[in-house]
């Protein structure tokens, strides 16, 4: 790629989506690479970001485990804020960002074909 981008105007730019993924993994694997680093993180539009997981067990401690329909036990959260749960997923947070680590494959998967390839349970 002959284009160097100028890392202050990559970070003001729009976002395609957010996502949790290792950097290292994809760095390794010549998936991406770093052209540079910003202070400015853009704009405070992040903070309206909403991800969610729906997890297959629930319990208090891990010696309390109950297993449970994941459709039925979905968790939500902004970033840097603790999870709430609001059991099934209703059309208020069908925007949610999946939650998980992606791998770098999934995330390369999602720009190429603008959604993930692979299943989530309850989503």
């Amino acid at each position: 790629m002959e284009h160097k981008p100028v890392c202050d105007e990559v970070v003001k730019d729009e976002v395609e989506f957010y996502a949790h993924t290792v950097l290292r993994a994809g760095i390794v694997n010549n998936a991406w690479y770093k052209v540079g680093k910003s202070k400015d993180l853009g704009g405070d539009e992040y903070m309206d970001v909403l991800f969610g997981i729906a997890q297959a067990c629930m319990g208090d401690s891990p010696t309390n485990i109950k297993w449970v329909d994941p459709v039925e036990n979905w968790y939500v959260w902004h970033i840097n804020e603790p999870s709430v749960r609001i059991g099934r997923l209703t059309e208020e947070y069908r925007h949610v960002e999946m939650g998980p680590v992606m791998s770098y494959i999934s995330i390369v998967d999602r720009l190429r074909y603008g959604h993930y390839t692979n299943k989530f349970p309850g989503y």
